[in-house]
């Protein structure tokens, strides 16, 4: 009786592991997303006011790309988040059983946390806002374009 035990404590152990793993893991590729985002978005601004002025069809180009790479992104993280989060209450289901208190000890919620927002909230509200930006610039665009 105690081998079986033992062997579902290590099962168990094992997906805690597992489960901190993937949540770790999602983390990382959140915080790498966002710095290819900037770096992209980056590119995108130098290509916009380059000199020589680029042509108006590139005008129109060039902000459509940004809200195709702020909705791609945008909606990246919010996948990533969302299984990060999986994971981790998986954790936490987990550790209880195990008697480890590793996420039960975790920081102050902060005064956003404490309104139920999560803890990306100001990556995404980054994603949205570079959204509208590029939606604005891709309005504008085509009116000037259609002017000309």
């Amino acid at each position: 009786m105690g081998g079986e035990a033992d062997f579902e404590k290590m099962a168990c152990l094992e997906e805690y592991k597992e489960a901190g793993h993937y949540h770790r893991q999602h983390l990382v590729l959140m915080f790498g997303d966002l710095a290819i985002f900037l770096a992209a978005n980056a590119g995108l601004i130098h290509l916009l006011n380059a000199d020589p002025e680029p042509s108006p069809a590139w005008r129109i180009i060039l902000p459509v790309a940004g809200l195709v790479l702020s909705f791609v992104f945008g909606r990246r993280h919010r996948v990533l988040y969302d299984r990060s989060s999986l994971a981790r209450k998986r954790a936490i289901d987990l550790q209880d059983g195990l008697k480890m208190k590793l996420y039960q000890e975790g920081p102050k919620p902060s005064f956003l946390m404490g309104l139920g927002k999560t803890a990306s909230m100001p990556t995404e509200a980054l994603y949205w806002l570079s959204f509208s930006f590029w939606f604005v610039m891709a309005v504008y665009a085509s009116v000037v374009f259609a002017r000309n």
